[in-house]
C-alpha cells in the first residue's frame, strides 16, 4: 500500500523546469514510512497566480 508523503520522499525525488512548467518524479512511501521504488509523475503549472497539479503515472523507473 502507498502511504502518505513524507519528507524523506523529497530527498531522492527529481524536479526539472522545462520552460513552461515543472516536471516532478516523486518517490512514494509505503504505509510503514519507507521509501519505495515507485514514483509518481506530476506536472506543476502556474495558472492565474495559483498552482495546478496534473498527476501522471505511478511506475517503477
Amino acid at each position: 500500500m502507498i502511504g502518505e508523503l513524507r519528507d524523506a520522499s523529497w530527498l531522492s525525488s527529481i524536479h526539472v523546469w522545462n520552460g513552461a512548467h515543472w516536471e516532478v518524479l516523486l518517490d512514494l512511501t509505503n504505509v510503514a514510512g519507507a521509501v519505495t521504488d515507485l514514483v509518481l509523475h506530476v506536472s506543476v503549472l502556474e495558472l492565474n497566480g495559483a498552482y495546478e497539479f496534473e498527476p501522471g503515472m505511478i511506475y517503477v523507473p
